[in-house]
């Protein structure tokens, strides 16, 4: 899970009320990222960039261009990269450690939580701060 490794990192470091105000998240959402609670993709992301964690360390980070993480452009990048690859949905699945009906729902630009977007992100070779953008989703 990689809510406590967030929570770990903001162990301290500053209020919920503080965090909220900074990340531009409601403070139920600051408050469950400090106690090691799930919280969505985007929130995630901006709680990241507004405490400098990188969440991809194994990927070269890339500038923020937004404050919202843009589903759409994401599975614009993973049919790229597939068709690159030539994978199939499956076997972009087995190299990812995903099922293929969960690639399938991100390249149809559904909403994925944190750990499938960072496995997504590893395979496509993009940080996930390349998908910030000023979007509304």
């Amino acid at each position: 899970m990689l809510a406590p490794k967030l929570a770990d990192a903001l162990a301290g470091a500053c209020s919920v009320d503080e965090l909220a105000r900074v990340a531009h998240v409601p403070q139920r959402i600051a408050g469950n990222a400090m106690s090691g609670r799930p919280v969505a993709t985007n929130s995630y992301l901006k709680i990241c960039l507004a405490v400098g964690v990188d969440p991809a360390p194994t990927l070269k980070m890339e500038k923020s261009c937004g404050p919202n993480f843009d589903f759409a452009y994401f599975a614009f990048a993973l049919k790229l990269r597939r068709g690159v690859n030539k994978h199939t949905a499956r076997e972009a699945a087995k190299a990812t450690g995903l099922s293929a009906p969960t690639i399938c729902r991100a390249e149809r630009g559904e909403p994925m939580q944190i750990g499938v977007v960072l496995a997504l992100c590893a395979y496509i070779g993009v940080h996930p701060f390349g998908y910030m953008r000023e979007c509304s989703t």
